[in-house]
């Protein structure tokens, strides 16, 4: 069944999003408090670097796997201008 979910258009899209924002929500907090932790990095430097590389992640893999298939009559270069001129801005204009 879980199969079936998964390939199935919208919602295996649905379901492979919300696996990889928890995944990448983890990675985000490994990496914070090993920054924050493990090297003694002040809490606004940590988190910055955290962002930036949950950001990395997350493109590659909701580009890869989340919505595998989808935009794929754009190349590569298009949809990561895209990704960046879209999405990133707003994040960081929140940060």
């Amino acid at each position: 069944m879980i199969d079936q979910v998964m390939k199935n258009g919208l919602a295996g899209q649905i379901v492979r999003y919300a696996i990889s924002g928890a995944g990448i929500t983890l990675f985000y907090s490994i990496v914070y408090l090993v920054c924050l932790e493990g090297f003694e990095i002040a809490p606004l430097i940590a988190n910055s670097f955290s962002f930036l590389l949950s950001v990395g992640l997350r493109y590659v893999i909701h580009s890869r796997w989340s919505f595998k298939g989808h935009g794929s009559r754009d190349t590569v270069a298009r949809n990561t201008i895209r990704f960046l001129r879209r999405g990133e801005v707003v994040e960081l204009a929140s940060v």
